[in-house]
């Protein structure tokens, strides 16, 4: 009995982590979103009050001013992680004078949080505040700025791994282009050739140079670039057809044929036929005829 209860919680464990690791790069992708838009606002609010204590703003001016810096404080971050991205990668310097310009912002906006929430506080005579305090609100005030940081990086990753998907769908793009031109260069060569033996057999046969060239040009039908064929999915059985129909004749096969087997092999290429149902080539085209016609 104890075993038996032993593995019903490895089992259960085990289904619990499962969903955690599968669930966990959905889960870190809405952290990365939402994080540096929640953050900032604990911070937010407590800077909102300071301004109307201490400024003589009202609550809707306070809450405004806090609005335009935390949405200000959030911008600058991500913009100085890009240029920080940008700079590691290209050593431009021009860059780097942007990194030390945006740097810059973003102390100002770090100094008006410290000086709002510590400083004003200090400042009020009728509070008793100690060094704890101070360090503590001091601290709070770096979160929106670590996880502008953290958003900046994520939002670079996102961006990098798009331009890592446009090049290689163009990539993709230009190799489907070489191998048309390719196989058009191939057909033209093909062509070339059938036309050279065309008027060689023709002069054999008697005719002048001139007269070979001509009956060329009106018989000749140049050999065309085959399209491409979508091939017919297979149909959703876990065994092969000629498993389940055992056999290779039609009548002994048909009543085994479900109708979705029907349809697939009245759609499919004729090498997917004989595949699939372990058929001759004459076979395969009797079966496809066969099923076309709802036999």
């Amino acid at each position: 009995m104890s075993n038996e209860k032993n593995n019903w919680i490895s089992i259960g464990l085990d289904y619990v982590k499962d969903l955690f690791e599968h669930m966990s790069p959905s889960l870190f992708a809405l952290m990365a979103t939402l994080l540096p838009y929640l953050s900032p606002l604990p911070i937010a609010i407590f800077t909102a009050g300071n301004a109307t204590r201490y400024l003589g703003f009202t609550p809707i001016v306070s809450g405004i001013f806090v609005f335009v810096l935390e949405c200000l404080g959030l911008w600058v971050t991500s913009v100085l992680v890009d240029s920080v991205i940008e700079f590691i990668r290209s050593r431009n310097l021009k860059t780097g004078i942007m990194i030390i310009i945006f740097g810059a912002v973003t102390g100002v906006y770090i100094s008006i949080l410290i000086n709002l929430n510590v400083n004003l506080e200090l400042s009020d005579k009728t509070k008793v505040i100690d060094g704890t305090y101070t360090r503590v609100i001091t601290l709070i005030s770096f979160i929106p700025l670590l996880t502008g940081f953290m958003n900046g990086w994520h939002k670079a990753k996102l961006e990098g791994r798009k331009e890592q998907d446009k090049l290689e769908k163009r990539r993709e793009h230009v190799e489907s282009v070489i191998r048309q031109q390719q196989r058009d260069e191939f057909l033209a060569l093909e062509n070339k050739k059938r036309q050279e033996r065309i008027v060689k057999a023709a002069i054999k046969k008697g005719m002048s140079a001139q007269d070979a060239v001509l009956f060329m040009q009106e018989t000749f039908v140049p050999k065309q670039a085959p399209e491409m064929e979508e091939r017919a999915p297979a149909p959703s059985t876990k065994k092969h057809i000629w498993e389940i129909i055992g056999s290779s004749d039609w009548r002994m096969a048909s009543p085994k044929l479900t109708p979705e087997m029907k349809v697939w092999i009245a759609n499919a290429r004729v090498e997917d036929v004989m595949a699939e149902c372990r058929l001759s080539k004459r076979s395969a085209y009797d079966w496809m005829s066969r099923c076309k016609k709802g036999k």
